[in-house]
């Protein structure tokens, strides 16, 4: 099921600024190593994020949810220097898989992963 026209979505992705190396692989490997990869936040939706983060001036920012890590490195970009992002995570398998590309990101250092349901981290 389509919830956006697909040439507003094209228009939209050939318009977009270009993610990096880094979350142009997670993103691969999220469709090749995950299950529901659909769950994967992607360029557009993260380059969004790392626009909104960066016009409120976020310093912390805490998401529900890690999946890939995709939305978390993205709005990590956005940080100023001292800020910091918790993320928060249940499932094993895809903690592992965003703790690695984590630790890969220049902005790594700025994710908080907090592992279990949100409401007990």
């Amino acid at each position: 099921m389509d919830f956006v026209n697909r040439d507003i979505e094209d228009y939209a992705y050939d318009h977009s600024q270009v993610e990096d190396d880094l979350l142009w692989r997670l993103e691969l490997e999220t469709y090749d190593q995950l299950e529901i990869p659909q769950m994967l936040t992607g360029r557009i939706e993260g380059r969004l994020l790392k626009m909104l983060a960066g016009l409120v001036d976020a310093r912390r920012i805490v998401e529900v949810g890690t999946f890939g890590g995709y939305s978390a490195i993205s709005m990590a970009e956005a940080l100023p220097e001292d800020g910091y992002l918790i993320t928060c995570e249940m499932d094993p398998v895809a903690i592992k898989f965003a703790k690695r590309f984590f630790s890969e990101s220049p902005y790594g250092s700025k994710i908080i992963l907090k592992e279990g349901p949100a409401l007990d981290t």
